[in-house]
């Protein structure tokens, strides 16, 4: 959630002084991050769990988080770019979210608060949010660029792990 936080600052440096509806959909975006480190933080005081003993992320997290954080910090990629490193992480939690409210509608069981969190109104709006700013960021970007370049940070790592595309990304 801290490197999320991260990229969104990073966008929000990247807006230019007409900016003002993407400025403030991205300053949305990250009190959301920041609600959400908040939330993470109270589950964890409730299940009595010390944070700072599972601040290794597993590898396939870290090349994501590597991917996410190369991304944001290199200045010559645009907001789109940040974005498009985000959104996918952001449907994946509304999936998920919606996929275990399906199953255990009654929410009684130990990750109810999560799996209600993630399947809300309020959250579902954010993926939308989200990619509302990546297609207005996105409209003047060559598609293509990044790979033709081979420039996209540890894409290789995120990607492909045991010789399977992706499989680890989705193995947590």
């Amino acid at each position: 959630m801290r490197g999320f936080a991260d990229a969104y600052r990073g966008a929000l440096q990247r807006c230019g002084p007409g900016d003002h509806e993407v400025r403030a959909r991205l300053e949305e975006l990250l009190r959301g991050v920041e609600e959400e480190l908040q939330l993470h933080a109270s589950y964890a005081k409730e299940w009595g769990v010390d944070l700072r003993d599972h601040d290794t992320p597993n590898r396939a997290t870290r090349s994501y988080l590597n991917y996410v954080h190369g991304i944001a910090n290199d200045p010559s990629e645009s907001i789109g770019s940040i974005m498009s490193a985000l959104v996918p992480c952001l449907r994946l939690y509304a999936f998920l979210g919606c996929q275990l409210a399906k199953v255990e509608p009654e929410g009684d069981h130990a990750y109810a608060e999560w799996v209600a969190t993630y399947s809300s109104p309020d959250y579902l709006a954010l993926p939308d949010r989200a990619e509302s700013v990546l297609d207005q960021t996105c409209r003047a970007e060559p598609y293509g660029g990044w790979v033709e370049a081979g420039s996209l940070p540890g894409v290789e790592d995120f990607w492909v792990q045991d010789g399977t595309p992706g499989y680890r990304f989705l193995a947590l």
